[in-house]
């Protein structure tokens, strides 16, 4: 005798035949997605599963399934796969299915009304679980990167942060101590300055050199060091192992002055 297991009977592949507590169909899906998909996803939950076929099952076997995913699936949203259908470690039939995937990752989201221009609190972040395919493009995910910035607009309780809802990220502020450094071969030279403007690392910058009172360009490397570049009046023979007593200052000074 057999037990038929129908296109719409989802709780029965991979059951003994005949039992009463049959595991469905959608559990082994979601098995199978979780080890799919990438350790970020935190839940998955599988919807409107549908076989496309059927399945003889001998009474007192036991089935077992797993599944294949079709082609280049990726586990998300609506997706086609096969169910491998197998007794006592014997393949029986191979059933097209498709199956909907929700996959749920942890976000940051305002844990109270933030009013535009307010920095961004540690105490103003919780972390949810949100699916995955939900979430709106430019989505901040790690709260460290939310901490110290600043809201360009008014933001609700519960809503996921973008990055176009903060103003622009800035690792040195005007008027900020730095470091100028000039480097040639082995040989460093640096003096002191003051940033001009607001600034992330790798912008070019304009510094005040504290020592000549001139303003010159650099590269933000850090928070606190702007390198300059070789100044086009300073040959090898000006930057030599010789000149290692040079003052910071009077290399500084070579450099163009910025109108």
């Amino acid at each position: 005798m057999k037990n038929l297991v129908s296109a719409l009977a989802l709780s029965a592949v991979l059951a003994t035949a005949g039992a009463a507590t049959a595991a469905p169909l959608d559990q082994r899906l979601v098995v199978d997605a979780v080890r799919n998909l990438p350790k970020t996803v935190v839940a998955v939950e599988v919807h409107d599963v549908y076989l496309r076929g059927k399945v003889d099952v001998p009474e007192g076997a036991t089935a077992s399934v797993r599944i294949r995913a079709d082609g280049d699936e990726d586990w998300i949203g609506r997706f086609a796969a096969t169910a491998l259908v197998s007794i006592a470690g014997r393949k029986i039939v191979a059933v097209p299915l498709t199956a909907e995937v929700a996959a749920y990752i942890e976000v940051p989201v305002l844990q109270a009304p933030v009013s535009r221009g307010t920095a961004l609190r540690p105490d103003d972040l919780g972390m949810v679980q949100r699916e995955a395919g939900t979430l709106p493009r430019g989505v901040v995910r790690d709260a460290r990167r939310l901490i110290g910035r600043t809201a360009k607009r008014d933001l609700g309780m519960n809503q996921v942060i973008r990055q176009g809802d903060l103003e622009k990220a800035i690792d040195a502020r005007r008027n900020r101590a730095v470091t100028l450094v000039l480097s040639r071969g082995a040989l460093t030279i640096a003096a002191p300055a003051t940033l001009r403007h607001d600034a992330m690392i790798g912008d070019l910058v304009q510094v005040l050199s504290i020592g000549t009172r001139t303003l010159v360009y650099g590269i933000l490397i850090t928070p606190d060091l702007v390198q300059l570049p070789v100044a086009p009046t300073l040959n090898a023979g000006t930057l030599s192992t010789n000149d290692s007593q040079s003052s910071p200052s009077a290399a500084v000074a070579a450099l163009p002055e910025v109108p």
